[in-house]
């Protein structure tokens, strides 16, 4: 299955990333990388395994978990961990912005109405390199506040 025009540069980006990291870029990490960038949201590693596994039936989940360590040791994504309970997600999105991350169930949202990239530009006006800019609020998100308070209402 070809990868979507929009995901090409992100796919680039990671390849990249890895090739400037003297990762060996193979056909695993390759498909790896696709997957990354055609799975909407924050996907977790048995996502990304499930994605890659009819084009390569070989590949095992021990792969795309090495892969993954190796894009997050790069920079090319971001491990926001687990939350409620779940598997870590990873934020392939490069365009800066914040997540929240639900720690009763794990939902991750994308906040882009929030200015992140001026806590960048305010640091790089002190003379300081950014490589690299990573905000997340942890809490509890609206739908599991909501079932909260309809537990305690009928207690």
């Amino acid at each position: 299955m070809p990868v979507r025009a929009a995901a090409e540069p992100r796919v680039a980006g990671m390849l990249g990333a890895l090739r400037r990291s003297h990762y060996r870029l193979t056909t695993q990490r390759r498909l790896v990388c696709e997957a990354l960038s055609e799975l909407a949201g924050h996907p977790t590693a048995y996502e990304v395994y499930a994605r890659v596994t009819p084009r390569a039936p070989s590949l095992s989940l021990a792969t795309v978990y090495a892969t993954l360590r190796a894009l997050t040791q790069t920079g090319a994504i971001f491990d926001l961990g687990s939350a409620g309970g779940g598997p870590a997600r990873y934020e392939v999105n490069p365009e800066p912005h914040a997540n929240f991350v639900c720690t009763v169930c794990g939902r991750v949202e994308d906040v882009f109405d929030v200015p992140v990239g001026e806590l960048r530009d305010g640091v790089v006006r002190r003379g300081h390199l950014v490589r690299g800019l990573r905000v997340v609020l942890y809490g509890t998100c609206a739908t599991c506040q909501s079932r909260l308070r309809m537990r305690v209402s009928h207690n």
